[in-house]
């Protein structure tokens, strides 16, 4: 019994944590607090409400890292299935929130004009300076 008590102690979580590429260490991938991403005007999940074409959705992401963030990254995945690296945002200090005990940053994306009809998949992907990434993603409607 002590025996399978010591192998689950030693149980390596694949979520949440993973040796960096040389094996020197373990590293902790980022979390991403938010579970949907909410238009900043009307307080909406994006994917529940309608953009029109070359508008804009504001919308807000939260997240937690136990080592040093560096980048912020936003992705747009069009109807045609193309994914373009929409903004690459260097980690900085200012990003944290003491009401939120969490890092918080603000996308503005601007809808293309050519997409009526259809959604738009937008991903934030949070890496850390070890090179670990986590990535949430949501949608827009377009009318």
């Amino acid at each position: 019994m002590l025996l399978s008590v010591l192998l689950f102690a030693c149980k390596k979580e694949n979520d949440f944590v993973d040796e960096d590429a040389i094996g020197s260490g373990v590293h902790y991938y980022p979390d991403i607090l938010t579970q949907h991403f909410y238009d900043t005007t009307s307080r909406y999940n994006i994917s529940d409400a309608n953009f029109p074409q070359g508008g804009k959705v504001t919308f807000e992401v939260d997240f937690r890292a136990r080592e040093g963030v560096t980048l912020i990254n936003l992705y747009a995945t069009t109807p045609d299935k193309v994914t373009r690296q929409v903004e690459s945002i260097p980690y900085s200090s200012d990003f944290y929130s003491s009401v939120k005990q969490a890092d918080t940053l603000f996308f503005s994306y601007a809808i293309p004009d050519t997409v009526a009809g259809n959604r738009i998949d937008l991903r934030v992907e949070v890496v850390t300076a070890a090179g670990l990434s986590t990535s949430q993603t949501d949608y827009v409607k377009v009318q």
